[in-house]
């Protein structure tokens, strides 16, 4: 929005870790504390409204707007790059929590007693499964610098890529099992670079889950629902297959939607 051509009325700026309306108070990865919003900008930008938001946070509100969670009301946006974070929409809103810093599902501690975490923890799930800690982890292990892609690629015949690439897998089942039986979220949708992996990350991220019965009909979605991209060919009139169930019906399968795979 302008007050008059290229005369800005005012600037948004979107920033990671923890972050308040007027100065980027924590980050774990880029090692800022208390930086206010008009560092951000050039001098030029003097008298000009500043806000900060939270980079992850934002996103998953353009997602709920804009991209595969625009049909949900209530789900996870998950981009895993360098740094692991999450946008709880809930309600058709981003939930920011009490001061505004709900979403840091990177810092659950999966492994307690695990590695240390650049936040000062053990064990986080940002330390193993992140786009960053993977080539790190597989380095320590073996001398070899790599890339995430070829530590992925090497995983089927190199130990220590297997290794990193399963202790990464076991952290993200483990804290979006976690998040999943909190929150009940209609869909875990994940984005960032390492979903680039496709269902080499999804499908072991996502447990089985058995149909209600035995005579159940296996369900016709092909990808598990936390897929990143449009995840469900079920037709409409499949139960399960909306996010918000018909009332009195109970969805074929007992636990959480995104736990659902052929």
């Amino acid at each position: 929005m302008t007050t008059e051509p290229g005369t800005p009325a005012g600037i948004g700026i979107v920033v990671p870790g923890l972050v308040t309306d007027d100065a980027a108070r924590y980050s774990a990865n880029i090692g800022w504390r208390d930086v206010p919003a008009g560092a951000f900008t050039p001098p030029s930008a003097a008298g000009v409204p500043i806000r900060l938001g939270h980079d992850v946070r934002t996103a998953g509100l353009a997602e709920s707007v804009l991209g595969t969670g625009r049909d949900l009301s209530d789900f996870l946006f998950l981009p895993i790059g360098t740094g692991i974070a999450g946008a709880m929409i809930i309600q058709d809103a981003p939930y920011a929590g009490a001061t505004g810093w709900a979403g840091e599902i990177g810092h659950i501690p999966v492994f307690p007693g695990g590695e240390t975490c650049a936040c000062g923890q053990t064990g986080c799930l940002e330390t193993y499964a992140s786009a960053s800690a993977i080539p790190r982890r597989y380095t320590h292990k073996t001398g070899i610098p790599a890339t995430t892609a070829e530590v992925i690629a090497a995983a089927p015949t190199d130990p220590a890529a297997q290794e990193v690439w399963t202790d990464a897998l076991e952290a993200l089942s483990l804290a979006l099992a976690t998040y999943t039986l909190l929150l009940d979220p209609a869909a875990i949708i994940v984005g960032g670079g390492l979903s680039q992996a496709g269902e080499t990350l999804l499908t072991p991220s996502a447990p089985a889950c058995p149909p209600a019965s035995p005579s159940a009909p296996p369900h016709p979605c092909t990808r598990p629902h936390w897929a990143p991209t449009p995840a469900c060919s079920a037709p409409p009139s499949w139960p399960g297959r909306h996010p918000k169930p018909t009332p009195g019906t109970r969805p074929m399968c007992h636990r959480p939607p995104w736990c659902r795979k052929v």
